[in-house]
């Protein structure tokens, strides 16, 4: 069986921060909320 996971959610004090998604060719990034990012709390 093979599992192929494209997308993950990531979460922070139980509120979605982000995903993870596999962009092709081992590369995977990073993509943030929206709200996390005028909440402040990203350093």
């Amino acid at each position: 069986m093979k599992i192929d996971i494209k997308r993950l959610t990531v979460t922070y004090n139980n509120k979605v921060v982000g995903y993870l998604e596999d962009i092709g060719e081992g590369e995977i990034a990073f993509q943030y909320d929206v709200w996390w990012k005028q909440s402040g709390s990203l350093q």
